[in-house]
């Protein structure tokens, strides 16, 4: 059985870094709202603690914070902990052109 890597505790840790990220990578609540795809409030209420983002958004936000701020700690951990680097090295890795004969 595989070990669910996306826990509570593990979004919970990174939430908690939210807005020290937002606030490193120069943005408003409204601009990581809108490169997220969800409303500030949704914003506010995740900093706040008053709730966790949903397994999509968090995925989502570490994916931004780790192109946007990789060498931070926090975000280098659940990154790799979730087997971020390898999806983002797949997705971003220059495609070899097929030979034509």
């Amino acid at each position: 059985m595989k070990k669910n890597l996306l826990n509570e505790e593990l979004i919970s840790n990174f939430t908690k870094n939210l807005r020290n990220l937002r606030q490193g990578a120069n943005w408003t609540q409204e601009e990581l709202a809108q490169r997220v795809g969800v409303t500030r409030q949704t914003i506010i209420s995740i900093e706040n603690g008053k709730t966790l983002p949903s397994k999509t958004l968090f995925i989502t936000l570490v994916g931004i914070f780790s192109f946007i701020l990789p060498a931070t700690p926090i975000v280098s951990a659940i990154a790799s902990a979730i087997g971020l680097p390898s999806v983002i090295n797949h997705l971003t890795k220059p495609k070899k052109d097929k030979e034509v004969k």
